[in-house]
């Protein structure tokens, strides 16, 4: 429950953690929500056997320079990824944000939403690890 709300989407954590009773623990509303984008961002395009098409390509990026041209990549490959993908939220490409870390050699990114059916607002955050070039 969020507030007054009664849950509007239950499913299988992610990662899949065992729950009571021999039954996957289930996510809820928001941590569902946080738990799709990752999903989504940490999938590469072409990764998964039975749907070839979902993920992120982001991961396309691995092995670019880090300025501002991964940056704005990094912005829109993850706005149009969890767009297509994640249909109970509404995301504003202008409020993603990406940002480099350089001591850890990763790409954060947060990208603030808003889920439809209940009309509330969170963020996700998510880190791809990039290589030293």
């Amino acid at each position: 429950m969020i507030g007054n709300h009664l849950i509007s989407y239950r499913g299988p954590s992610f990662p899949l953690r065992a729950g009571g009773r021999g039954y996957f623990e289930l996510s809820e509303d928001l941590d569902l929500i946080k738990e799709s984008i990752r999903q989504i961002l940490g999938t590469r395009i072409g990764s998964r056997v039975m749907r070839r098409d979902f993920g992120s390509r982001i991961h396309e990026l691995i092995f670019e320079p880090n300025d501002q041209a991964l940056l704005s990549l990094a912005v829109r490959y993850s706005y149009e990824d969890i767009v297509k993908w994640e249909k109970r939220i509404v995301v504003n490409e202008e409020k993603v944000d990406a940002s480099i870390d350089p001591e850890n050699h990763s790409l954060q990114i947060v990208v603030p939403f808003r889920m439809r059916r209940i009309n509330v607002r969170d963020t996700a955050n998510f880190v791809l690890k990039l290589e030293r070039v």
